[in-house]
């Protein structure tokens, strides 16, 4: 999970902090490096069994563009091969 952050941790802000906002889950791949460190395991195997296995959160789980999830949406599987230009 830290490898991604190596990729902008050198980009110029946007603009200056306090000023405007711009939503971005950037944050999220942050939060993940945390947790990852923080539980000295994997972000899929620290949100199994940290979160979604004690509060028995039986439908849901990490995303996997490649796993066959039944009742997965179309839509989504689709978004996820296109994001990774992989011809359909």
């Amino acid at each position: 999970m830290v490898a991604p952050l190596k990729n902008v941790k050198n980009d110029p802000l946007l603009f200056t902090p306090g000023t405007q906002w711009k939503y971005t889950s950037f944050g999220y791949r942050v939060l993940g490096c945390v947790l990852e460190n923080a539980a000295k395991q994997s972000y899929e195997l620290a949100m199994n069994e940290l979160i979604f296995k004690p509060v028995k959160m039986k439908n849901t789980m990490n995303d996997d563009a490649w796993k066959i999830i039944p009742n997965r949406s179309a839509d989504t599987v689709l978004i996820k091969i296109k994001a990774f230009d992989v011809p359909i």
